[in-house]
């Protein structure tokens, strides 16, 4: 039998008595588990340091996502006897190792698979299998020489990387990034490095990609004036994004339009992905929407396609109407 499992969030619902796993510790990681389970027809389980592997129907208490090392031995051998009295042979974890908490739960995880003779597949947050780092970041490194020494566009020489791991990895945002850089492009590679930060799960690379971001952001020449809508709409979205971030991103999806209207898909994109946690029933038209931002990202990355102004304005619309959408939802609360 094949499962899915995560382990418990310290991002929790704090209400007491109990309540359902899967609504106590409501992650976005967690969700993920969920829709990775579903899409793969695997049975989910959640893991806590009390319990081992419970379900996300199994009512807990507040509290329990702690585990200290000198638990992590006796935690392993309960996961090891669910994992046999459940007939469970391969496991698919997703994981965001990014802290200790984390890793100590990996830890569990693996000697209970070994212990259990069972297969272990480890993932990332997103339930994407974990990249070769040693592998990936030698061809980002190779892929920017090449952009550098002008033999090829920054785009050409990166779109066979987007090609083969996707656009989830945060290095080869931030290796673009810097070739961008390196041929002067400060809008493209400021947007490049606002993907990779949010990708990186570590904070020293997030933090990497936030000051490279700014370097970029002082090269870009400042715009004379807005447009009489633009410059509403950007007032308006900066009402509404409240968390400093999302402000951040959203901003400058405006204010390199001129320079780049791709750089200004990227941050589009980069800013209505910060909103996810808020997509609570999001209207058809809207998801429909968010659905075309993506696949214009998709195009930015593989540099299949070249954006006009016109096309940027209008996934700057989404943003906009996604962030109005979501502060409407905010005052129901």
């Amino acid at each position: 039998m094949k499962a899915c499992c995560t382990y418990c969030s310290i991002e929790a619902d704090a209400s007491p008595g109990l309540v359902a796993a899967g609504q106590r510790w409501g992650s976005n990681r967690i969700k993920n588990a969920v829709r990775f389970a579903a899409e793969h027809k695997m049975a989910l389980c959640l893991l806590t340091s009390k319990h081992g592997l419970i379900a996300p129907e199994d009512h807990v208490p507040p509290g329990g996502a702690g585990l200290v090392d000198t638990e992590i031995d006796r935690v392993s051998r309960l996961v090891q006897c669910q994992l046999e009295t459940k007939s469970i042979s391969e496991l698919h974890f997703l994981a965001n190792p990014s802290n200790r908490l984390a890793l100590a739960y990996m830890r569990v995880v693996v000697l209970a698979c070994d212990r259990a003779n069972a297969t272990l597949e480890l993932l990332d947050h997103r339930g994407k299998p974990f990249p070769d780092w040693s592998r990936v970041y030698r061809q980002t490194q190779e892929a920017r020489a090449r952009a550098l020494r002008a033999r090829a566009s920054v785009e050409e020489a990166f779109a066979e990387l987007f090609h083969k791991y996707g656009e989830e990895d945060g290095m080869i945002w931030f290796e673009r990034g810097r070739a961008f850089m390196g041929r002067n492009h400060p809008a493209q590679a400021l947007a490049d490095f606002r993907q990779a930060a949010q990708l990186f799960p570590m904070k020293e690379w997030r933090d990497a990609a936030n000051d490279a971001a700014k370097r970029a952001a002082r090269e870009i020449p400042p715009k004379a004036s807005l447009s009489t809508s633009s410059r509403a709409e950007l007032t308006e979205v900066e009402q509404l994004a409240r968390d400093p971030v999302l402000k951040t991103l959203s901003s400058e999806a405006f204010r390199v339009a001129d320079q780049s209207p791709s750089a200004s898909i990227l941050l589009c994109y980069a800013a209505v992905e910060r909103t996810r946690r808020q997509w609570d029933r999001l209207p058809p038209n809207l998801e429909h929407r968010i659905g075309a931002l993506r696949n214009a990202r998709h195009d930015a990355a593989h540099g299949s396609r070249i954006a006009q102004a016109d096309q940027a304005a209008s996934y700057r619309s989404v943003l906009l109407d996604t962030l109005r959408f979501i502060h409407k939802q905010d005052c129901k609360r």
